[in-house]
């Protein structure tokens, strides 16, 4: 039998309206080689609309706590 490798579970460690916060928040982890990913649900056709919708950046778990104390120390 083999061993299969555990996929990381990835955690939401900002969270915003606005995507060019997102963006910031992505571009201050990967300065730090924290890896993330965007997970964005906003429809680009209603955009203007439909605000209120949240757009996550998500790290692997075993960055998360890192991440989040990085991000803590910004003004997003």
């Amino acid at each position: 039998m083999t061993e299969e490798k555990a996929k990381p579970d990835w955690f939401p460690v900002f969270t915003s309206t606005e995507i060019h916060k997102i963006h910031i928040a992505q571009a201050l982890l990967e300065e730090e080689n924290i890896g993330s990913v965007i997970l964005n649900k906003q429809d680009s056709a209603y955009v203007n609309f439909n605000q209120s919708n949240p757009i996550h950046l998500l790290v692997q778990s075993d960055e998360f706590i890192r991440a989040k104390h990085l991000l803590e120390k910004t003004d997003l």
